[in-house]
């Protein structure tokens, strides 16, 4: 998890429960039926979320598809980011490889996801589907991440 989905803030675990709360609570309990009661312990939805999630970005290598496409996070010089990118550039390498753009979401210029919807069907298959949402920047700065 801390190779794969560490938080950009610095603090794992915080963020982790955060993702639990806002998402993975949402497919938890919705259909309690979906697990085994002779068999499900507690915690095992929250393992299987954590699951799902890091088999989705095996499936959907984002950060391959950008760098495949020369979209690189960049350093920061005085404050400000060496390179922009044009939010056309992320919306087309990623709609280019999946079929689908996803939606590009900042903080300011700086780069907090990009975001990829499903149709779940059957609880585990995932149908990558088209943006539900808007973008919120059109330059974008690709930040390297700090490390903390």
């Amino acid at each position: 998890m801390k190779s794969l989905w560490p938080s950009n803030q610095g603090d794992d675990n915080r963020f982790w429960t955060h993702e639990w709360n806002k998402h993975g609570t949402c497919v938890s309990t919705i259909e309690p039926k979906c697990y085994d009661p002779d068999t499900f312990t507690k915690g095992l939805d929250v393992a299987d979320y954590f699951k799902t999630v890091l088999d989705l970005v095996d499936k959907y290598p984002i950060y391959q598809i950008l760098k495949s496409n020369n979209i690189v996070p960049t350093d920061v010089v005085k404050g400000k980011p060496k390179t922009l990118y044009e939010l056309a550039q992320f919306k087309e390498a990623v709609e280019k490889e999946l079929g689908y753009a996803p939606t590009v979401h900042c903080v300011g210029q700086r780069l907090n996801e990009l975001r990829l919807y499903f149709f779940v069907k059957n609880k585990s298959e995932f149908i990558l589907t088209p943006p539900q949402a808007r973008d919120t920047c059109r330059r974008i700065a690709y930040n390297k991440k700090a490390v903390r």
